[in-house]
């Protein structure tokens, strides 16, 4: 199965007068974790319900180790790390942590996932 891609136009800054092109992925739905714990207890010997138990277990770990300042790499899967929002300030002085206004999980895939990636093929829709 491929990727559908859609075409849309973008702004071209260099020159407006010459509109800009680009592929954008159009989405087929929504996978939960009740669809894909169904897939995952159809290629193992765990049921469904055990398969969703461990992901919320992986959930709730993970945003602790986030919230202690913790790197979370998961082999091959890829890595969990924190972004900070934050104000610029003309000193470091200036800089604590009221300048800090919320945080954001960013996700690196791993070298695996990645390459299982590179074969994807697309397809206009």
């Amino acid at each position: 199965m491929s990727v559908k891609y859609i075409t849309i136009k973008q702004h071209n800054f260099k020159d407006p007068e010459k509109p800009r092109y680009i592929a954008q992925p159009k989405s087929r739905g929504h996978m939960d974790i009740r669809d894909i714990s169904d897939d995952l207890s159809h290629a193992s010997t765990l049921n469904a319900a055990d398969i969703v138990a461990v992901i919320e277990g992986l959930t709730h770990a993970i945003s602790h180790a986030l919230s202690d300042g913790h790197i979370v790499k998961l082999g091959d899967f890829g890595s969990f790390y924190l972004s900070l929002e934050a104000e610029s300030k003309a000193t470091p002085k200036e800089v604590n942590s009221d300048s800090i206004k919320g945080c954001k999980v960013y996700f690196r895939s791993g070298k695996a996932l990645t390459k299982k990636l590179s074969d994807t093929t697309f397809s206009k829709k």
